[in-house]
């Protein structure tokens, strides 16, 4: 990961990455027989319910969002450690696509948000100012917990 905290108000274009350098395969997802588009995939497919339904803290519902644009400015004012843990998530439930797509293997929810932890926490070493990094490392014993209980 390059950009650790992502600018407030800053949004990537995640898609149009996804589509140029990553997208493989027929055009439908692993996990169920629908069109795989970037929102399906991270944000709609019932395969990923599970992951941000036990998520709600973070985003109270993140499948009602139409895009990962809506996703990551949804929050009034924007916070760069909420979207930094919002990328985690997104980044684990993208890895955990291509572990179905190239291995054939199911990740489980608590693995994802176990992982998403694990980032955070490594993530926020590279934090400059003691505040996020108080903040990150918050978000990744929750997380931690959170996967435990699931």
């Amino acid at each position: 990961m390059g950009a650790i905290l992502l600018p407030a108000g800053t949004i990537h274009d995640i898609d149009k990455r996804c589509r140029a350098f990553f997208w493989t395969g027929d055009g439908r997802c692993p996990f169920c027989v629908r069109t795989e588009t970037t929102s399906h995939m991270l944000l709609h497919c019932h395969s990923v319910q599970p992951i941000w339904s036990a998520l709600q803290a973070l985003h109270y519902d993140a499948s009602s969002c139409e895009s990962l644009e809506e996703l990551l400015t949804a929050r009034h004012p924007p916070d760069k450690v909420h979207s930094t843990v919002l990328l985690a998530i997104i980044c684990n439930i993208w890895k955990r696509r291509n572990a179905m797509v190239f291995n054939n293997l199911i990740k489980l929810p608590h693995l994802v948000i176990e992982r998403c932890s694990n980032d955070i926490a490594l993530w926020s070493h590279k934090c400059g100012s003691s505040a996020p990094k108080a903040l990150m490392n918050d978000w990744s014993i929750m997380l931690t917990h959170l996967a435990r209980w699931l």
